[in-house]
């Protein structure tokens, strides 16, 4: 009788755990992703709701409607996610490890963890360096900073360098050894993606084919997934 008992609870706390299981991995709906018509910020977390799986809406703001829709982010700027019942949320890398978890791109072990979050991080310090040229409204003076941007010694260069060698330390071909995580696609979009389609003004297309093979070598891997196209 006492081993009918022990069999039925351990029946029934397996179906529960199981049924918790389920319920942590299941997959976010009516998600709606939140900025202008571009890849830009976003693009990033369009790709990994794709190769999740994850369905997920897109809901433009533009010029004629910013000023009134930033009123009602969280910090007043884009890109946010809408999650139905839970309401808005910003902050791209937050929103990836948000949505890399569900989509099996944020790993479970700690450290792992770690090292997509420090690379994730030194991507945001290149964007960071980056900034101040894409603000900039002036062409000729922007194209003069983009220039001094490619000088040997420049912050630009000394970052992508350091991402080549935290590639090339972390085993490859991934940014952190070999499973793709959001640490990826965060690389090539828009970093590696923008630097290579020339659309940086001053900034030659061939710098990562030249002089970090590494990082261009990533850029072709990443350029094979079919998650990038914005619809």
């Amino acid at each position: 009788m006492f081993g009918v008992v022990v069999a039925a609870l351990a029946g029934a706390g397996a179906a529960f755990f199981g049924k918790k299981a389920a319920l942590m991995v299941q997959k976010p709906k009516d998600v709606k992703v939140i900025y202008f018509q571009m890849a830009g910020r976003a693009g990033a977390i369009r790709a990994a709701c794709k190769l999740g799986g994850i369905p997920f809406e897109n809901s433009f703001v533009d010029a004629s409607n910013w000023a009134k829709a930033k009123t009602g982010m969280p910090f007043g700027q884009v890109p946010c996610i809408e999650l139905k019942g839970k309401g808005l949320v910003s902050q791209q890398r937050a929103i990836l490890r948000y949505i890399g978890k569900y989509a099996g791109l944020y790993p479970q072990d700690p450290f792992k963890a770690l090292l997509v979050d420090e690379f994730m991080d030194a991507c945001e310090d290149l964007v960071q360096i980056l900034l101040p040229s894409f603000m900039e409204k002036d062409e000729e003076l922007k194209l003069k900073m983009r220039n001094e941007l490619t000088e040997p010694e420049s912050p630009f260069r000394k970052q992508l360098a350091n991402l080549e060698k935290r590639l090339i330390h972390n085993g490859g071909p991934y940014a952190v050894g070999g499973s793709l995580t959001i640490a990826d696609i965060i690389l090539a979009q828009p970093i590696e993606f923008d630097i290579r389609s020339g659309s940086m003004q001053g900034i030659p297309n061939d710098i990562l084919r030249k002089d970090y093979p590494a990082l261009d070598k990533h850029a072709d891997l990443m350029a094979a997934l079919t998650c990038w196209k914005m619809d």
